[in-house]
Formats: C-alpha cells, sequence, structure tokens
C-alpha cells in the first residue's frame, strides 16, 4: 500500500500543469512555443501573465498536496521528504509526457512550503534579489534552490528534511544545467525577465571576463539631419575642381568635402 502511495504522489507531481493551462488559454502545445519548456516562464512569455500566474499556483499547489499524501503514508519524516523528492521528479520527468517536464521550481517551492516553511523565506528572499539584480530567473532559482538545504540545517528541521532539500537541489540544478553553459550575447531573447540563454548577467560577466568583446555603439544623429555621406576630397580628371574650398559642414567633420563641376 505504502508502494502504490509513493506511486500516487509521483503521479500528483507529473501533472503538467503548464502544459494544461496553455491549452486551455491558447490553444496549442506550448512545448512547441518559446523554449519548449511546461513552465510558468515560458507559458507567461509564450500565452500571456494569467495563465503563467495560474501555471506558477498550480505547480505550487501540486507540490504541496504531494507533500501532504506522502505524510499520510506514515508519522515519520523520511515517508514527508520522499514525498518531495518524488514531487519534483515527476514535474522534472513526467510520465505522462514521455518524461519531459519542467524544471522543479515552482513545485519545489510548494513542496517546501509543506515541509519547512520557515527555510523558505531566506530562499525567497535571494530568489527576489537576485532576479531583481540580474533579471535572470535561472541563476535566482539555482541559488535559492541551494539556500535551502542550508537553512534547513541551521533552523534545527530533521536530517530526512534537510537532505530531501538537498536532493532536491540538485535535481533542479541539473535541470538547469543548459543555463550553465556559456553562449554569445546574439544567441538568446529576452523572456520574463530575460530567457535562460543570452542573459544580461552572462554578457556582462563574459565582459569583465575577456571572453566577449563589449558591442560597439553608433554615434547618435542629431534629429533633422541626413544620413551621413562618404567624404569626397578629389574630383575625377573629367570633372572641373571649384576655385576654392568650402567651408566644412561641422566643426566635427573629419574632412573637407569638395562639389564638382561635370
Amino acid at each position: 500500500m505504502r508502494a502504490l502511495g509513493l506511486v500516487a504522489v509521483y503521479l500528483i507531481g507529473a501533472i503538467p500543469v503548464g502544459l494544461l493551462v496553455a491549452r486551455v488559454a491558447g490553444g496549442f502545445d506550448i512545448r512547441g512555443k518559446g523554449s519548449g519548456n511546461i513552465g510558468a516562464t515560458n507559458v507567461l512569455r509564450t500565452v500571456g501573465p494569467v495563465p503563467a500566474v495560474l501555471t506558477l499556483l498550480g505547480d505550487i499547489a501540486k507540490g504541496y498536496l504531494a507533500v501532504r499524501a506522502a505524510e499520510v503514508l506514515g508519522p515519520d519524516p523520511g515517508w514527508g521528504a520522499a514525498g518531495a523528492v518524488l514531487a519534483i521528479v515527476g514535474n522534472c520527468w513526467p510520465v505522462f509526457l514521455r518524461f519531459r517536464g519542467g524544471k522543479g521550481v515552482a513545485t519545489a517551492l510548494g513542496v517546501f512550503l509543506a515541509l519547512m516553511p520557515k527555510a523558505v523565506v531566506p530562499a525567497a528572499v535571494l530568489f527576489v534579489a537576485l532576479a531583481a539584480l540580474f533579471r535572470y530567473v535561472s541563476l535566482a532559482s539555482m541559488a535559492g534552490v541551494l539556500t535551502l538545504p542550508l537553512a534547513g540545517l541551521l533552523l534545527g528541521y530533521p536530517r530526512e528534511t534537510t537532505a530531501a532539500a538537498a536532493l532536491s537541489a540538485i535535481i533542479i540544478i541539473w535541470r538547469h544545467r543548459e543555463n550553465l553553459k556559456w553562449s554569445g550575447p546574439e544567441s538568446g531573447a529576452r523572456s520574463w525577465p530575460l530567457s535562460s540563454r543570452g542573459s544580461a548577467f552572462r554578457r556582462a560577466s563574459g565582459r569583465a571576463t575577456g571572453r566577449w568583446p563589449a558591442r560597439s555603439r553608433r554615434p547618435a544623429r542629431t534629429p533633422g539631419t541626413s544620413r551621413a555621406l562618404p567624404c569626397r576630397t578629389r574630383c575625377s580628371p573629367r570633372e572641373t575642381p571649384p576655385k576654392r574650398s568650402p567651408a566644412p559642414i561641422s566643426s566635427s567633420s573629419p574632412c573637407l568635402p569638395i562639389s564638382c563641376a561635370a
């Protein structure tokens, strides 16, 4: 019976909330849009903010319910810890989607709101700070989940719960492994706040380490002026040069353009 209970916990975590919300709200399979992920971030940039909020709340709720269902199997903290890991595994590798799911961040939030709510507070603060500073959701997510086991250890939560937090952090970071790969600044586009590829954080870091050159900026053009043309300093043999050199167009002009008569 307990084995079947753990299977049920996994199936709760495997519910593809983002896929269902996008199917209802947008009428398409979200796996073929944006990054192809079924999480709230991809739902936001492909469907809209309201479906993204529903996806986020749904993932949090299923993580919370999965832990509560696992705790019914026994009073030992190990059952809740096992349910936490299985819920995140179900979200990341759902049997309903051929084991290609999300990245587990929102589900982990619901899981640890049930298991260790006090430890979620510093993790959430760190997540918000990094997301606001770097506008890079994946960086904030990885830092937040790494904070959970440390906060659980310092706050005196059971060892099983802390171990579940550490294992969950490993799973989530593994799911974000593509975000850890360096790529050129042209390879990605902004999402909410940025997509996993081509973030401002990696662009700034790459320039600081000399891996990418800084982008050159074109000089601003004064409104109402025409685009600069190549400067002409000589007349062809068939043209008559002017008797005197005209004044330069502006003080910043690099040369004295001339006009030749045919």
